[in-house]
């Protein structure tokens, strides 16, 4: 696998509360995969005090789109490019969270924080082939 096939299969294993299990040697482990492993925020999805698993919310052949609770006000949403080729998402929160108010995004594969859309329509960074952005979404 890719190395953005390695951060896809671990964060929808985060999303979908799977048990995260290093299934490799540690001998010769590179930075990469442990900045996949290693990533707290993605970790921290998995071990939310929720505990409810995502949901496949879209299915467009080539892409998905993966979403559940977490607690304190947030949701996750894991937007994975099957595709051969890189892509953007289109996250539609009138549908997707109609009656809350957002008051911050966050990619947690990047650590970085994103603009929150005032029409509540927010299209995500290009996504590679095979790779996945992954977004929290804080709300009150």
């Amino acid at each position: 696998m890719t190395n953005d096939e390695y951060q896809s299969h671990f964060a929808l294993w985060a999303a979908l509360k799977a048990p995260l299990l290093i299934g490799c040697s540690l001998n010769g482990i590179s930075n990469v995969t442990l900045g996949i492993l290693g990533n707290k925020e993605v970790i921290g999805v998995n071990q939310d005090l929720l505990g409810k698993q995502a949901d496949l919310l879209v299915h467009d052949g080539g892409s998905q789109v993966w979403g559940g609770a977490l607690s304190e006000n947030r949701f996750v949403y894991v937007c994975f490019n099957r595709q051969d080729k890189a892509m953007s998402f289109s996250l539609n929160f009138n549908d997707l969270l109609p009656s809350q108010k957002l008051t911050r995004i966050r990619e947690i594969i990047d650590h970085q924080d994103v603009e929150v859309p005032a029409n509540k329509v927010f299209k995500t960074k290009s996504v590679r082939s095979h790779a996945v952005a992954m977004y929290i979404v804080y709300y009150e």
